[in-house]
């Protein structure tokens, strides 16, 4: 049985220099199985160049497959980015991707290899649309080891009440600093130093 799984999206960062594999949760995934771990990814991507990207990166980092998803309506996550004269970033996240659709049978399947004392890592984009994050609850709510959620907040993605609710199913949240001063803002608790 696998130690860890991870839900959430798998995109390309569409750069002016060209694609870039990513996504928080699948970077994560993606990482643990460069430290030798075999992470169970629940995603999903089309059936287009972008999907054959993401699944070149499986390969090349042995991945198992079994918690990926194919949706034949939704093309894979693709985020368009630009580059001030700064060299910030401006992130534009596509709409109705592949991951806003995962469906929650096969990924609650898929789970079942979880060891059930595993972690199940989940980051939140992928709850901005009602199938997936039906399915994130479905998952989260199931798995009786540790839940770890990346917050990632981006703003206009998800709203306040599902990231919350998101919040109340981990054991373990990762915040940033802005993140962990907007959340102390929405519990209206005092800012460490503040």
């Amino acid at each position: 049985m696998t130690r860890i799984a991870v839900f959430g999206e798998m995109l390309v960062d569409q750069f002016e220099s060209g694609p870039v594999v990513g996504g928080a949760p699948f970077n994560v995934a993606r990482h643990l199985a460069a430290f030798g771990h075999a992470p169970l990814m629940l995603s999903a991507v089309g059936i287009d160049e972008h999907a054959a990207l993401v699944m070149r990166e499986f390969d090349r980092y042995g991945m198992r497959r079994d918690g990926v998803q194919v949706t034949p309506d939704h093309p894979t996550g693709v985020v368009d980015v630009q580059t001030a004269p700064d060299g910030s970033h401006r992130f534009s996240i596509r709409d109705c991707s592949a991951w806003d659709f995962i469906e929650e049978a096969p990924a609650r399947a898929a789970a079942a290899a979880l060891d059930p004392a595993g972690w199940l890592y989940a980051g939140t984009l992928a709850l901005r649309n009602p199938v997936s994050r039906t399915t994130a609850w479905a998952v989260m709510r199931a798995h009786s080891g540790p839940v770890y959620l990346d917050l990632n907040w981006r703003d206009g993605q998800v709203t306040r009440e599902v990231a919350l609710q998101a919040i109340g199913l981990a054991d373990v949240v990762k915040v940033n600093d802005e993140e962990l001063a907007m959340l102390c803002g929405w519990l209206n608790v005092p800012a460490a130093g503040g």
